[in-house]
């Protein structure tokens, strides 16, 4: 006990007289506590080897190595010197729960670096697609009145289960069917419902012009979706379904 460190000596002569080291007093609040704290410093030398790729690398391979020599495995410490195992004492699972670990590690480090980089480049600047229309306080205004009044026309049809009459697309204000050349009537494509508003529709060569009102009812234009921002219409000698935003 005391070449151990448990006891020391408290006089000079005999009878000698022995009392608890602080090794001792340690011991006897706690047996294990020199277990513990070699694998606390156990740990701590894993982890620094965790926390550096390079040596994490060298390790591990040192490892595989020594076990398929069947020699006991070496983890560097560092400084703090080296650390000594059985091949036995670690099983594959343990291997691979390590390797895995490391590799989440890696991933949150990548990711974190990914972050660091982007706040490095700063806010991205959207590319401009030409010059942006300021709106007015009345045009703000005017278009939420458009969008409530289409709305409540919208909800209308749809309730009372009406095909789309020329007195809807004209409080519509924005939409309207348009014929088609060279097709037939009521077949797929000879119909599109465009903006007015949109250039195109008297740049495109193909467009004859607005459906007469008669037409419009004989196509069978219907609701078939009310969404929180648009409707969608089907109907006959549309070639897809219509999308028409409030």
């Amino acid at each position: 006990m005391r070449r151990r460190g448990y006891i020391i000596v408290t006089n000079d002569g005999r009878p000698y007289e022995f009392a608890l080291s602080r090794k001792g007093r340690e011991h006897c609040r706690d047996p294990f506590v020199q277990k513990k704290r070699k694998q606390e410093s156990l740990q701590h030398r894993v982890s620094a080897i965790l926390n550096d790729d390079d040596r994490f690398k060298e390790a591990l391979e040192t490892e595989l190595q020594n076990r398929m020599n069947g020699t006991p495995s070496i983890l560097s410490g560092g400084h703090g010197g080296s650390v000594s195992a059985p091949a036995s004492s670690l099983n594959e699972n343990e291997v691979i729960k390590v390797i895995r670990s490391k590799d989440e590690e890696i991933s949150k480090l990548q990711c974190q670096l990914q972050e660091m980089k982007r706040q490095a480049q700063g806010p991205t600047t959207p590319v401009s697609t030409g010059p942006q229309r300021q709106r007015t306080p009345e045009q703000v205004k005017e278009e939420r009145l458009l969008v409530r009044r289409r709305k409540k026309l919208a909800t209308v049809y749809t309730s009372t289960n009406r095909f789309l009459d020329m007195n809807f697309f004209a409080k519509w204000d924005g939409n309207f069917p348009y014929r088609m050349k060279h097709s037939q009537w009521y077949k797929p494509g000879s119909v599109e419902i465009l903006s007015e508003k949109n250039p195109e529709v008297r740049a495109r060569d193909h467009v004859t012009g607005k459906l007469p009102p008669d037409f419009i009812l004989a196509h069978q234009f219907k609701i078939t979706h009310f969404g929180k921002n648009s409707i969608t219409v089907e109907g006959r000698g549309l070639r897809e379904k219509c999308t028409m935003r409030f």
